[in-house]
């Protein structure tokens, strides 16, 4: 159709529901056909006025525009969400751990405790990104000493988080596990798999409360944008506050928990003393009672 002139009528079809390697793919067929179009024009014009292909391109488009992509620029899936999956499956594994931390009477074993189980979560994080990027290639063009406070932070705070939950509420510690799926919708609220522009207004406000705005979207920016110490050290001092806030709440909870144990020993000390003393009474009463029974046969045996 093209060479006898005539319209070429294309319909692209798609679907909305797929995933957003389909529509990378919709990207490329859009740009092909597009330039498929600006080549048959230059050619029409350049046979119409007899006019060079640079002068033809030029006449009809007095403009040059060329889009470059910053930070991941083949658009590479795996890019955009590896950080964030790897540092959310940590957050998880840390909450989990500090649930069924169980200490109610050693101050100094409670925190030594909470402090391990972080220490081995920010070894698995650093762990992790760190075999991304050394032999799957994922990018890190930023601060390496932001992401190590990012991931260390994360780690302290989040034990603690699940040290709080386990302390402060009742049931079965297998009941409370599942709160671990909070964080997953987190991520999906943090800005991370969907920019906040496309969300409603509600949700602009609300994600700066949520810790994985503060850790896995500024990780994203560093590994891929290059982002410095300075253009994170805002989300680095609210996750500071936020694993200090943890840290409190824990030492609340684990003086709650030893003052209730307390009252419950006394309690039942009280209960157990209160019985042996009835207990006592009621020997004593039958001792009486014993005596002067004897004493009251020997004086019959003695009169008789």
């Amino acid at each position: 159709n093209l060479l006898n002139g005539t319209e070429a009528k294309v319909m692209l079809i798609e679907d909305g529901a797929m995933s957003p390697v389909a529509s990378q793919i919709n990207s490329t067929v859009n740009a092909s056909l597009t330039a498929l179009r600006t080549g048959y024009l230059i050619k029409i014009v350049e046979g119409k006025f007899n006019m060079p292909a640079e002068s033809a391109k030029r006449a009809l488009f007095p403009f040059g525009m060329s889009t470059q992509i910053l930070g991941n620029p083949k658009s590479n899936t795996a890019y955009m969400t590896t950080e964030g999956i790897l540092l959310t499956m940590v957050q998880i594994g840390c909450f989990c751990v500090g649930i069924v931390i169980h200490e109610n009477k050693n101050l100094k074993k409670f925190i030594t405790k909470g402090l391990i189980v972080s220490a081995i979560g920010a070894l698995t994080g650093y762990t992790a990104i760190l075999v991304q990027y050394r032999f799957f290639h994922i990018p890190y063009f930023g601060s390496p000493i932001a992401g190590f406070l990012i991931i260390a932070l994360m780690s302290f705070g989040v034990t603690f988080l699940g040290i709080s939950i386990n302390r402060m509420t009742k049931g079965h510690i297998l009941d409370k596990i599942p709160l671990a799926s909070l964080f997953s919708l987190m991520m999906l609220f943090s800005g991370y798999v969907y920019p906040l522009s496309a969300m409603p207004a509600f949700f602009h406000g609300m994600c700066w409360f949520l810790p994985n705005t503060h850790i896995i979207v500024p990780f994203r920016d560093l590994a891929l944008t290059g982002y410095s110490m300075d253009d994170v050290i805002g989300d680095i001092l609210w996750l500071t506050g936020f694993a200090l806030l943890m840290f409190l709440l824990s030492l609340y909870a684990f003086k709650k928990a030893a003052k209730n144990d307390m009252n419950r020993f006394h309690t039942d000390f009280d209960e157990k003393s209160g019985n042996a003393l009835h207990r006592r009474k009621k020997e004593s009463k039958l001792l009486n009672l014993v005596s002067k029974a004897s004493f009251t046969r020997k004086g019959v045996e003695k009169n008789e």
